[in-house]
């Protein structure tokens, strides 16, 4: 779209801030924003904003970037903000803004239903399998042709796959935040793919009807692409194969850029992940000789390194590719290799026999196995050959430890594959000039009489706007000092009594954040039982169906974990308390 050239940005914005409820209000550092944004988008520069809470970020970035008439991408660090741009304010500006634009959301494709796999499961007896499997001590054999193993077992676990069958059948767009409550990950996984596991479009039954691609299909055809710095930072490790051409890149919550980059650039292995191949392969090859041998090779070989990386994380310093550790890994990637020449073995076999009726299934099966297999090659050789520019570690999460590989620094491969082709906008609340630089940017400190015209393609325009929040006469900072540390086995008990009495003094209307799923599972059983208020908990529906009840009812209290840390736009009392169990 184009905006008349007698409408200049600040006359949006008011004319767009004046149909919010209640008037909308003036927001001189808001304008600043909108003018700052405009203007670099026109020239074709960089700019970076620190903006605070309150200042109307997604407006003032969104209404010029639209009225530049060029393709955007929008990418947020979390999910919470990329649903508030996707429900309400665009729908918001398509509305209210004098020329029609359109936009999308484009997902990660694990976020997006696989057609094919859904077709394979919904084919499959489960409650059957199930009940065989569960009255069984045996290996699952013939009876679990899909390789879902002991999670068969497991009645949660079916009638959680058996909800998301009968949603996948019916759903337009395939896309998990549709569903209406947060499914597990493992009946999630059943029904989804990754890129990596994705034969592509063309060598899949169910290409032509894939979600991910109709997805990348609205994406190519809209104005305003609605996407997060991860699939962003993917776009950019894939040579620029993941998201449509574009013209301008919008990071929000850019203080992540540096950290999420680092996380898509590198690599990380697990043992889990290796035994995962190796159960997924196992009904595929099983009639081949010596091929369960192999697999439970493979699956030991998991055992060894889950083994060498716990030990490395206990003992801390540095990490080489030197032996053990590296023969470990050359004899997983000769494994593996050899797990993917039986692969190709079964579909010969698949193809060559006409009475098989499953054998497209089966074959696509086999493809989606191969096309991990070597990924997970490709993942070891860049393990093996480490240079001194990249930084090894091992970290446990959820008591699975991983073994870690990312390059030292970014910058320069931010430059070269963003700064140098795509104009920037980054923002956040939190944009330091020293975050900026390690990204790869170098800042030029301007004001609202910005005179500079032109910047050479590593710099930007760096400016603070501030907040409109009298922070000082209108916000109060409470530290519970006189809990115990959190180590401390009193800890919960203690925490949770004064997150009751806190929850009491604010009449509800509070948002929970918590660092861990146990801990906010816990506090959230002790809640109901000492509070009367409307309480409601991650995971116990979408999202998307979360933020719209506690915003809607004023008293009710919210309990969650990292993924609504940022991004979450709660305006009037429904949120006038934010209490954290402890600062990650």
């Amino acid at each position: 779209m184009s905006i008349d050239e007698t409408q200049d940005i600040t006359s949006l914005l008011s004319l767009v801030t004046s149909q919010l409820k209640g008037g909308g209000e003036d927001r001189p550092n808001q304008k600043l924003m909108a003018e700052a944004i405009s203007r670099a988008i026109e020239q074709s520069n960089h700019v970076s904003i620190q903006a605070g809470t309150g200042t109307g970020k997604s407006l003032a970035y969104l209404i010029p970037a639209i009225a530049s008439g060029r393709k955007v991408v929008v990418a947020t660090a979390t999910k919470a903000l990329q649903d508030q741009l996707a429900d309400k304010d665009l729908p918001f500006l398509q509305k209210t803004l004098p020329d029609p634009f359109r936009f999308s959301v484009l997902k990660g494709r694990s976020n997006y239903v696989c057609l094919q796999k859904l077709r394979e499961v919904s084919g499959h007896d489960l409650e059957n399998t199930s009940r065989q499997m569960t009255l069984s001590s045996q290996d699952p054999g013939e009876d679990d042709p899909l390789g879902l193993g002991d999670d068969l077992k497991s009645t949660s676990f079916v009638e959680d796959l058996k909800a998301l069958i009968a949603w996948g059948e019916r759903t337009v767009y395939g896309d998990m935040a549709e569903f209406p409550r947060e499914p597990s990950p493992r009946a999630w996984a059943a029904i989804s793919t990754s890129s990596q596991e994705c034969p592509g479009a063309q060598e899949c039954p169910s290409g032509q009807a894939c979600f991910a691609e109709s997805a990348k299909h609205r994406a190519s055809a809209s104005d305003v692409i609605v996407t997060n710095i991860h699939l962003y930072c993917a776009h950019l490790a894939s040579d620029s194969g993941v998201l449509p051409s574009h013209d301008v890149v919008v990071l929000d919550e850019a203080h992540q850029l540096e950290d999420i980059a680092t996380s898509s650039f590198g690599l990380s292995i697990t043992g889990n992940q290796i035994r995962g191949y190796a159960k997924a392969v196992r009904p595929l090859v099983r009639s081949l000789e010596n091929a369960d041998r192999d697999l439970e090779d493979l699956s030991r070989l998991g055992d060894d390194l889950d083994r060498q990386v716990e030990s490395l994380y206990r003992h801390g310093g540095q990490i080489q590719i030197k032996p053990p550790l590296g023969d470990l890994l050359l004899s997983i990637k000769q494994a593996t290799s050899n797990t993917i020449s039986k692969l190709n073995e079964a579909r010969e076999a698949t193809v060559s026999d006409p009475s098989d009726d499953k054998a497209t299934s089966r074959e696509t099966r086999i493809t989606r196995c191969v096309q991990t297999g070597i990924h997970l090659v490709d993942q070891l050789d860049k393990f093996i050959q480490a240079t001194e520019s990249d930084v090894l570690w091992a970290s446990e999460f959820s008591k699975s430890f991983s073994l870690n590989l990312a390059p030292i620094v970014v910058s320069q491969t931010l430059r070269e594959r963003l700064f140098e082709t795509t104009t920037c906008v980054l923002t956040s609340a939190t944009l330091s000039k020293s975050v900026i630089a390690r990204s790869g940017l170098r800042p030029i400190e301007v004001d609202q009489d910005d005179q500079v015209t032109q910047v050479e393609f590593d710099q930007t325009r760096y400016l603070d706007v501030g907040s409109p929040f009298p922070y000082e006469t209108n916000s109060l900072l409470y530290c519970a000092a006189h809990l115990p540390e959190p180590k401390d086995p009193t800890y919960s008990e203690k925490m949770r009594q004064e997150l009751v009495d806190l929850i009491n003094i604010s009449h509800g209307r509070a948002l929970v954040l918590f660092t861990s799923h146990n801990q906010m599972t816990g506090s959230f059983e002790y809640a109901k039982e000492h509070l009367t208020f409307p309480l409601y908990v991650q995971g116990q529906l979408s999202k998307r169906e979360l933020m719209d009840r506690f915003t809607n009812d004023e008293s009710s209290c919210l309990f969650a974990t990292m993924s609504f840390w940022q991004g979450i736009d709660v305006p009037g009392p429904s949120l006038s308390l934010v209490l954290i169990d402890k600062l990650p």
